[in-house]
Formats: C-alpha cells, sequence, structure tokens
C-alpha cells in the first residue's frame, strides 16, 4: 500500500511541475514581448523573459516526460 502512495504523489508533484513551467513560460513571452514594445531605456523585460522561457519550457518538458513514463 506505500508503494500505490508514492506513486500517486510524485504523479502530482509533475502536474503541479507541469503546471509551473506553463505558467512560467507564458510569463516570459509576455515579459519579451513588453521588452520588445518599450523604449530603449526600460528593456529590462527583455532580460527577464529569455530565462523565464527557458526554464520554463525545460520544466515542461521534464514534466511532460515524467508523466508519460510513468503511466506505461
Amino acid at each position: 500500500m506505500k508503494l500505490s502512495h508514492k506513486l500517486q504523489a510524485r504523479s502530482t508533484a509533475s502536474i503541479w511541475l507541469l503546471a509551473f513551467g506553463l505558467l512560467l513560460s507564458i510569463t516570459g513571452v509576455t515579459l519579451w514581448c513588453h521588452g520588445i514594445n518599450a523604449p530603449a531605456a526600460e528593456q529590462t523585460g527583455r532580460s527577464f523573459g529569455v530565462p523565464a522561457v527557458l526554464i520554463g519550457v525545460i520544466s515542461t518538458i521534464y514534466a511532460a516526460h515524467e508523466l508519460s513514463q510513468r503511466r506505461r
């Protein structure tokens, strides 16, 4: 019974990581678009947007991979 409890807790963490990755990716794209449209003096959004998109995409891919491996 303890093994089934571990499997359920791990899949919940993967779902949260997937949601976090998608949210971070959307936030990064928003910051990037804001940085493009901002004047030259206020383009710090572009610098924060790139790492946010990268971390978001990596965590989304990792979570999707974990979820697909767990169901097999």
